[in-house]
């Protein structure tokens, strides 16, 4: 099975793509798209569903860039490959760069500069780093 995307032509060179739990590997409470590492999925299994997602959305996974999620406010520049550092959004003005956010029980969003130089931000977005102001801090 391939791994269905929701798919959102944000304004700009961007395309943002949300996932659902379709199309991975992983099995028991981790089935089937896990690609999250702070979890006690394979980590074999993780792989290759952000393989899988990867290839969904016609990038690279080794310039897949990432956060270490830690339900906060900080907003990183994605750099690709990138993945050590602390936060709960990142962005880009440059088209090309992939970026992932985890989310369950919390809101993926994604922002669109639609004035001036393009950019794009995604954020992971729980009670906390709402009520403390990530989405701002993406804006």
């Amino acid at each position: 099975m391939r791994v269905p995307l929701i798919r959102w032509d944000a304004p700009g060179p961007y395309t943002v793509g949300f996932s659902t739990r379709l199309g991975g590997v992983s099995d028991g409470s981790f089935e089937s798209l896990n690609v999250g590492r702070k979890t006690r999925d394979k980590p074999e299994n993780v792989d290759e569903n952000r393989r899988r997602l990867c290839e969904a959305v016609g990038v690279e996974p080794e310039r897949l860039a990432l956060n270490r999620q830690v339900h906060g406010t900080t907003v990183n520049r994605a750099e690709a490959g990138e993945r050590s550092k602390d936060g709960d959004g990142l962005w880009t003005d440059e088209p090309g760069v992939p970026m992932l956010a985890f989310s369950a029980d919390c809101l993926p969003i994604a922002l669109a500069r639609v004035n001036g130089t393009p950019g794009l931000a995604l954020l992971h977005a729980g009670r906390l780093g709402l009520l403390d102001g990530i989405v701002q801090a993406g804006v």
